[in-house]
């Protein structure tokens, strides 16, 4: 369990990370030797609405895939029944992006952030895999208030800020909602397990 917990922890500071290096919503700073006057931080370098839906995208299939396998190995019905809702609801957010995609003539964009999320998917499977009960359980639900916060955090700093069209920024401030929900519920049910 602790090897799933720091691989989820690794794998979204890699995503932070990726944002960083691309500049996403980070400003340089750059040493010197005398302090500079106070100015206007740099703006960040854009990132494009098709980069912000790919990144959400890539958050969307991770989450159906960890819901998908907790429906299938989770002990507990309160697991089963928020994995359930993840998969339900994150399905609704791909054909979203799907339909706003299509509609703004779009195509999936590169981001590293993407990579780093579909990277995040396969450590995460794969130390679901190796999980039983209610060890599986208590994995699958710290991971999902490590995730839910990080996703909070990124649509916060970055992402919506960054949105261009109107239907993008809609859709993310949608998703700042659902992702807080699911932050609760899923402190709600570590809560109930101390």
């Amino acid at each position: 369990m602790r090897t799933f917990l720091n691989t989820g922890k690794v794998a979204m500071m890699s995503l932070l990370a990726a944002l960083a290096v691309t500049g996403v919503g980070i400003s340089q700073v750059h040493a010197q030797e005398e302090p500079a006057p106070p100015t206007e931080p740099a703006p960040a370098p854009a990132i494009s609405d098709a980069q912000i839906l790919s990144i959400v995208g890539a958050v969307n299939k991770m989450e159906i895939t960890l819901g998908n396998i907790a429906e299938g190995k989770a002990s507990g019905a309160v697991v089963k029944e928020y994995a359930e809702t993840m998969v339900k609801e994150h399905t609704k957010v791909s054909d979203k992006v799907t339909s706003i995609m299509t509609a703004l003539n779009l195509q999936p964009a590169e981001h590293p952030a993407v990579t780093a999320t579909q990277e995040r998917t396969q450590v995460a499977t794969e130390d679901l895999a190796k999980l039983e009960g209610v060890d599986f359980d208590k994995a699958y639900i710290n991971n999902q208030v490590q995730v839910q916060t990080d996703i909070l955090s990124i649509l916060d700093k970055t992402l919506i800020p960054a949105a261009d069209n109107a239907d993008v920024k809609n859709l993310l401030t949608e998703l700042r909602e659902s992702a807080d929900a699911h932050l609760k519920a899923a402190q709600a049910i570590q809560a109930s397990w101390e």
